[in-house]
């Protein structure tokens, strides 16, 4: 499954400003008046499955990044103070792999595709990197068995794929490409349908 955490937070400042005195109290001068917001944050979905890599929440990770969200609010100049969480909610959403291999991302190749001997699929059969295999294997051409993930395996840290999120989306093109600047990328989806590809 997938697990993100979602975080309320209320933040003050004072204020000087007539308008927010009746928000904070304190018209009187009996005390300072105070502007209030609430702050909305959450996490990055982290995989956690026995499946093909044991993985447990990593908490501490978890709550390094709530609070480098918070000082990210905070530092802006506004002025403002959290001054309690409100509300923490983790959200834990089934994550089935498109195929049922232990966790592995590999789909075989269409029949009309294969035959025509220009497509090269690593079988990863046993991760969810399809990405990075292919990315690899582009980048380092097999000539021979090419579909093999030992072809590929040498040249892993060839490419900096450490802003992904496996298994990846499209979204996370411009991170992969921001990190590695000599890659450009393109997507090509197959529409079984009509035997036709169109450009993501």
């Amino acid at each position: 499954m997938r697990v993100h955490f979602l975080a309320e937070a209320d933040f003050v400042r004072p204020t000087d400003d007539d308008n927010d005195a009746n928000r904070g109290g304190g018209g009187d001068g009996t005390s300072q008046p105070t502007s209030r917001i609430r702050g909305d944050f959450h996490t990055r979905p982290v995989h956690v499955s026995a499946a093909y890599e044991p993985q447990l929440v990593d908490f501490s990770a978890i709550i390094t990044e709530l609070n480098n969200a918070v000082d990210q609010f905070t530092c802006r100049g506004s002025g403002y103070v959290m001054t309690c969480v409100t509300k923490l909610t983790a959200v834990m959403v089934p994550f089935n792999p498109l195929t049922g291999g232990g966790g592995s991302s590999y789909i075989p190749t269409p029949r009309q595709i294969a035959n025509k001997h220009a497509v090269v699929n690593v079988k990863n059969l046993h991760d969810d990197m399809c990405f990075k295999w292919a990315i690899l294997s582009a980048l380092f051409p097999a000539t021979q068995h090419a579909d093999r993930l030992s072809k590929c395996v040498s040249h892993k840290n060839d490419i900096d794929c450490s802003s992904l999120q496996f298994s990846i989306n499209t979204k996370q093109f411009l991170d992969f490409e921001r990190d590695n600047p000599d890659i450009v990328l393109y997507c090509l989806a197959h529409d079984e349908e009509n035997k036709s590809f169109s450009i993501l």
